[in-house]
């Protein structure tokens, strides 16, 4: 991928329109929940409507990079619209 252009957007934008394939490499980190633990995501793949996501994530354990669909990542917690918010626990 080339170089981000300076700019306040979140995401960057690299493919052919015409192609039906975008790829955009997230500026703000998400984190989510794989089937290998934790991870963040580096980059998103669009196959457009008749195909699901592809999302490299960088597994926050081993450092490993994997790629899995759209149905195998669950949104960990994201402060900035508080969706999964920490459950609170209760020291004694």
């Amino acid at each position: 991928m080339t170089a981000m252009p300076p700019s306040s957007s979140t995401i960057y934008r690299q493919g052919n329109a015409t192609a039906g394939m975008h790829s955009f490499e997230l500026r703000d980190p998400i984190e989510v929940d794989t089937p290998h633990g934790r991870g963040i995501v580096l980059y998103i793949t669009v196959y457009g409507v008749h195909g699901n996501d592809m999302w490299c994530v960088a597994n926050k354990q081993d450092g490993r990079m994997r790629h899995y669909e759209t149905p195998q990542l669950q949104l960990a917690f994201n402060g900035a619209i508080a969706m999964n918010p920490p459950v609170p626990t209760r020291v004694f």
